[in-house]
């Protein structure tokens, strides 16, 4: 349920508000190739939910095993963002 704080950090890390979701976001990982973030939160049905988003050509510019690491960092940097946001709002 931290939401803003997951806003906060795409938006630290250049995003812009896209697509639909609780949160999402498009993010420019590279200057050719942007990912996306969508996230939905829990409710009485569903668990929460985070896709991670990428152009369908994306193995065309990306060996497969780089757009795993690509998005394990980008996943880290935006868990570590969504923390330390956390952290300075209590």
């Amino acid at each position: 349920h931290r939401e803003a704080a997951l806003g906060r950090a795409c938006e630290a890390l250049g995003g812009t508000p896209w697509g639909k979701g609780d949160v999402a976001y498009r993010l420019p990982l590279f200057d050719f190739l942007p990912a996306a973030v969508q996230f939905w939160n829990s409710d009485e049905e569903f668990p929460a939910s985070l896709h991670l988003l990428w152009d369908r050509n994306v193995l065309e510019f990306m060996h497969f095993e780089t757009v795993w690491y690509a998005a394990g960092h980008l996943l880290e940097r935006l868990a570590e963002l969504v923390e330390e946001g956390y952290r300075q709002r209590s």
